[in-house]
């Protein structure tokens, strides 16, 4: 059986059965804006550090074929908890395209994360801050390149030990899921 996508009269797009797309020679290129694909990926597998040294969270998208001149909308709900037996607690995220940092958390003169902090006063014998949550971050990437590109996300604490933990899709809270969805947009 073969699929017909109908469109004006002298524009159908014929996939066959056997997966061959014929037909496309007839149907007008896509104008500068509009979305050409979309796709998404999602993880709820829990990974938690202790230390300071940049830790993929697990949450990961490819996004192929992408066309020359192409920018890609990524957008990022990242599911994250926080924790240190001690008051304040600073961590951070950010978006990188394969290695490279395309969104990065705002940082002190050392370069660790401070762009979210909690801080609870040590009073009536408190001794434990923490933070339950979702982080989102939404970035044009202007220059994604071409073919296969790959998003994912990283996490790290302010402080190390023990005592301060960062958790990516933690197990015990009501909706551990974390997702991300890029679109490529046309040139």
């Amino acid at each position: 059986m073969t699929l017909v996508l109908t469109g004006a009269a002298a524009s159908n797009i014929n996939l066959g059965t056997n997966g061959t797309i014929s037909n496309l020679a007839s149907v007008s290129p896509l104008t500068t804006g509009q979305i050409i694909q979309v796709v998404t990926a999602s993880t709820s597998t829990e990974v938690a550090m202790t230390d300071t040294t940049w830790t993929d969270t697990g949450l990961t998208v490819t996004i192929n074929s992408v066309a020359s001149g192409s920018k890609c909308l990524v957008l990022v709900d990242q599911q994250i908890s926080a924790r240190k037996d001690a008051t304040g607690k600073s961590f951070g995220l950010r978006l990188l395209r394969g290695s490279t940092v395309i969104q990065a958390p705002l940082a002190n003169s050392s370069g660790l994360p401070w762009e979210n902090y909690i801080d609870l006063p040590n009073t009536s014998g408190l001794t434990r801050t923490g933070f339950s949550g979702r982080h989102s971050i939404i970035k044009l990437d202007a220059s994604p390149g071409t073919g296969s590109v790959v998003y994912h996300v990283e996490m790290n604490n302010y402080a190390s030990g023990s005592s301060s933990t960062l958790t990516a899709q933690r197990q015990d809270t009501t909706d551990s899921t974390s997702n991300i969805t890029v679109m490529e947009i046309g040139a």
